[in-house]
């Protein structure tokens, strides 16, 4: 289900970087993943993640929600032309 979604959502994955924070794949911007999200609240993390929706954080910056881990050879399965 994880992987249908990530095909569905391909624009909305970010990845994690050396410092902690993730970055969308696309653009590269920062993201802060939810308060309310699962990942978030029990401290999970992920190298890499889809999300569903973005909106502009209480403290600036941009929020994901509706957050999913997904496994990064998904991403190169379901759309090679982006990272050729």
């Amino acid at each position: 289900i994880r992987k249908c979604v990530t095909a569905g959502f391909f624009s909305n994955s970010a990845k994690l970087g050396n410092d902690g924070r993730y970055y969308s794949l696309r653009g590269r911007h920062m993201v802060k993943v939810s308060a309310s999200s699962v990942l978030e609240r029990f401290g999970w993390s992920s190298e890499y993640i889809v999300f569903g929706e973005t909106y502009d954080g209480a403290k600036g910056g941009i929020e994901v929600r509706f957050v999913s881990s997904i496994e990064g050879k998904w991403l190169q399965e379901i759309a090679p032309h982006f990272f050729h």
